[in-house]
């Protein structure tokens, strides 16, 4: 579900996310959050949200989607129990704006550009013949004036695709070709989707592999990195608080099945404890960064935990389970290389 929250906020501009009663959540598309039918003209609701003089949403239109079409009210929701996560530009910004808006009009141009390139290509993939007789003439048989006679043996010549056009003394006709498509096309087209990843903030490189170096390649990831978590920070601070804020205390209450805290814990402890993870590096680029990884904790400049989070790695459970294949191997009197004594080497 975070996924395609993320997606819709990237295509979208924004994504609202209903937090239900029964303590699920609903994701609202962001075409479906509009002025509600009377909303006037007074200046409280500006694109589905109902704001204070200072700005602050407090309250959101939700409309239906109809099966014949266009929308239908449903219901305002108070802004406590709803979240607009959004891509905004401006401190007074209400609703978001598509990451893909600075492209969306090239995309369009791309769009159109190429179904003409391959209309073009395709005519020129006609296997075309240009006949013209003076006194009448045929390619097989009795010489003939009547073109539909002279299409239909040079269909049996050369066959049944075949275009042909049956000239007569002093026409000409000649079909457009050219290189196609185009270098000067290629090199637009290239382009406008470089518009379109520079708008996403990644890099070109993911698309094409061809267009840089592995230093370079490594330089744009490390700066992708960077631009995904400041994207990050408002999904995971709306997952906290759903978390901490609106679901725990509910679970801690439950009279069923009650959520039990370790001893002298508190929520704050738990928040304080807990985080969320992306995806992380792929797993090879872990053993290419192991030395730099090693200098950087010993430099102070990184913890472990957190270098792990960035590989998708999870620190914890990788020792718990070291410690349990290690009292494993001793149990069956097996050494591995990796036991309870280490070498301490270069400071590590």
């Amino acid at each position: 579900m975070i996924a395609l929250i993320e997606s819709h906020r990237a295509v979208d501009g924004d994504v609202g996310i209903l937090r239900r009663v029964d303590g699920r959540i609903q994701i609202i598309e962001g075409d479906r959050i509009r002025n509600p039918p009377d909303a006037g003209t007074s200046g409280d609701w500006v694109g589905g949200a109902k704001v204070s003089p200072l700005g602050r949403p407090l309250r959101y239109a939700i409309w239906n989607r109809k099966p014949s079409g266009g929308f239908e009210f449903e219901r305002t929701v108070d802004a406590r129990w709803f979240d607009l996560l959004a891509f905004t530009t401006r401190r007074d910004q209400i609703r978001g704006v598509s990451l893909f808006a600075p492209a969306v009009k090239m995309i369009s141009y791309l769009y159109d550009g190429l179904d003409f390139a391959l209309a073009k290509m395709k005519l020129e993939q006609f296997f075309g013949l240009k006949t013209t007789f003076e006194d009448g003439g045929a390619l097989v048989g009795t010489p003939t004036t009547d073109a539909g006679e002279i299409g239909r043996q040079a269909s049996e010549v050369f066959g049944g695709d075949l275009l042909h056009l049956a000239l007569k003394v002093g026409e000409d006709a000649q079909f457009m070709e050219s290189n196609n498509p185009s270098q000067n096309f290629q090199t637009f087209c290239e382009n406008v989707v470089r518009m379109v990843f520079a708008a996403l903030d990644v890099p070109y490189s993911f698309y094409d592999g061809s267009k840089t170096n592995f230093y370079g390649a490594r330089g744009e990831f490390e700066q992708y990195l960077d631009t995904v978590e400041r994207k990050q920070a408002p999904t995971v601070a709306m997952l906290n608080e759903w978390v901490f804020d609106w679901l725990a205390p509910n679970w801690l209450l439950d009279p069923v099945d009650p959520l039990v805290l370790p001893d002298g814990w508190t929520l704050d402890d738990v928040a304080a404890d807990c985080g969320w993870r992306g995806a992380g590096l792929p797993s090879w680029r872990l053993f290419e960064y192991v030395k730099e990884a090693q200098a950087a904790i010993s430099a102070g400049l990184v913890s472990p935990l957190a270098l792990a989070d960035s590989f998708g790695e999870d620190m914890r459970r990788n020792i718990a389970e070291i410690a349990a294949t290690r009292a494993f191997a001793k149990e069956r009197g097996v050494f591995l290389p990796f036991g309870e004594t280490q070498t301490i080497n270069n400071g590590l």
